[in-house]
């Protein structure tokens, strides 16, 4: 491959040699995909269309360990920011294009056949460049009257967020991401990539709300159409990370929608069109299918079946077995409140409709009012739970369809006492 992409640059078919490496990147080594950026895709970047560079470059630091990933990324600015703010060749900038990778600290070819021997100081910087690395300083360069270079290097700084992210350098992955979330984002990847990496920092900062709602939106925003977008940024994973952050949040009781987008996902990548339906009888392995299990136990969730939820969850993960039974109750108690007409209901009654102790259910409720899900009182004398508003579904088809019923039958009684008067 490096012979027929160094023959197409020596006769100038740029835009040929970007659609061989592009259509054959995830099937080149990592030894040669470093071989032809270095001493083909740099030393041409100029002869290459913008946005191809850019995809071309991000692409070859996602096959990089996370250090090395940083320093080609910010290669990259410093490219477009020459690019636009000089137009001088980058040999004569700090950052020489031709050995940003062969004669860096953190040589590429030898971070990819031993990842764990790459050296960095105590803080997880690359040393030879912290400095330069300061995602302030090339935000405040940023300047939209090239649209292209502009959202070019907002598509690079995310990508640099998801890597601090991973690293656990929480603080230059949120200026990052906070900046960038106040500029007005053009493409649809950047604005998925956002979401991507709020979800993420919000996770391991412990904001499961926040984190669970952002991981829902760049699930939203994937193209089921590109299978290898689907593929390339480990979504099973991603899945996993959103369900438990829904799990652990205080707030979020509903998946309805997380399980239609999942839904989507799954059938557009597997040749097993019910592979999201929930087989009560099915032996599960963690080790095989971590998205078909996270997907079912959201479901059992919804569906109203706790046993089942239960029994999920001990596969899914041992720890979170109690968080799970809890949240199952209070699911249990928001579908019976949502269903129930009646805006006044006894405490006894549900306790005995349900199959729970009145301890727990009063318990329940004091937690689903404390966190706002639904706005009410418990009468102590009387033992009755009035409540009047309901805030936290988001609707099924049939839900949907069951209100608009309601809706005619009180617009029907309206009309019907009008008549009368």
């Amino acid at each position: 491959m490096f012979n027929t992409l160094q023959s197409l640059a020596e006769k100038g078919l740029f835009h040929q040699l970007s659609i061989t490496l592009l259509s054959n990147i995830n099937t080149i080594t990592n030894d040669t995909l470093c071989n032809i950026y270095d001493n083909i895709i740099l030393p041409n970047y100029y002869n290459i269309n913008t946005d191809t560079f850019i995809n071309i470059s991000i692409l070859v630091s996602k096959r990089l360990n996370t250090h090395s990933s940083i320093s080609i990324l910010y290669n990259t600015l410093n490219i477009l920011n020459n690019e636009y703010n000089t137009h001088s060749s980058i040999s004569n900038s700090k950052y020489n294009t031709h050995s940003v990778i062969s004669n860096s600290e953190y040589n590429t070819h030898s971070v990819i056949s031993n990842d764990n021997n790459t050296e960095h100081n105590d803080n997880g910087v690359i040393s030879s460049s912290t400095d330069e690395n300061n995602p302030i300083l090339y935000i405040n360069r940023l300047n939209n009257n090239n649209s292209v270079i502009f959202n070019g290097s907002i598509r690079i700084l995310l990508e640099i967020s998801l890597n601090y992210i991973q690293i656990d350098q929480l603080q230059q992955g949120r200026i990052i991401l906070y900046e960038c979330k106040e500029m007005e984002i053009e493409s649809k990847e950047s604005l998925r990539i956002l979401h991507l990496g709020l979800g993420l920092l919000h996770y391991k900062s412990k904001n499961f709300t926040i984190s669970y709602k952002n991981l829902v939106e760049y699930l939203k925003l994937l193209n089921m159409e590109k299978k290898k977008e689907i593929e390339n940024e480990k979504i099973t994973e991603i899945i996993e990370t959103v369900v438990r952050a829904g799990i652990y949040s205080d707030e979020i009781y509903s998946f309805t929608e997380l399980i239609k987008i999942c839904s989507t996902i799954t059938e557009s990548n597997s040749e097993d069109k019910n592979l999201s339906k929930i087989k009560n009888n099915e032996k599960f392995d963690k080790t095989k299918n971590i998205e078909n299990i996270s997907i079912k136990l959201i479901m059992a969730l919804e569906n109203d079946d706790p046993m089942e939820s239960e029994r999920i969850s001990k596969v899914f993960d041992e720890e979170i077995v109690e968080l799970v039974k809890k949240k199952a109750v209070i699911i249990r108690l928001l579908n019976y409140f949502f269903k129930n007409q009646e805006r006044t209901v006894i405490l006894k009654k549900i306790s005995d409709d349900l199959s729970l102790p009145l301890e727990l259910v009063q318990e329940c409720i004091l937690q689903i009012l404390g966190t706002g899900l639904m706005k009410g009182n418990i009468d102590g004398i009387s033992g009755e739970f009035s409540y009047t508003w309901i805030g936290y579904k988001y609707l099924t088809e049939e839900e949907i369809k069951s209100i608009r019923m309601v809706v005619r039958e009180m617009r029907a009684r309206v009309d019907s006492v009008r008549q009368e008067i």
